[in-house]
């Protein structure tokens, strides 16, 4: 089994009266609803970080269908962000 296309974007919390920014070259772990991690990435000048994880998965399908998050442990505030990805056997 193998999990193809985790994307997140990562934008600045905007501050008052801007917009939210994209942050780049930032750090994200990708990982189960469990913590199991999955991958990690670095975003791009747009805000976006994308990995696949290579088939040999020992977490069970039904885990990896639950979803997964994103973490990023920097210093700068982030607001909330929509991440997908897809399932493969």
């Amino acid at each position: 089994m193998a999990v193809k296309s985790l994307r997140a974007r990562l934008l600045t919390a905007p501050d008052a009266g801007d917009g939210a920014d994209p942050l780049e070259n930032a750090r994200l772990t990708f990982r189960t609803t469990t913590g199991e991690t999955l991958c990690v990435a670095r975003t791009n000048s747009d805000g976006i970080a994308s990995c696949d994880v290579a088939g040999g998965i020992s977490t069970p399908a039904v885990t990896l269908r639950q979803g997964y998050e994103v973490v990023y442990a920097g210093n700068n505030a982030a607001q909330p962000s929509q991440a997908h990805g897809t399932l493969e056997r």
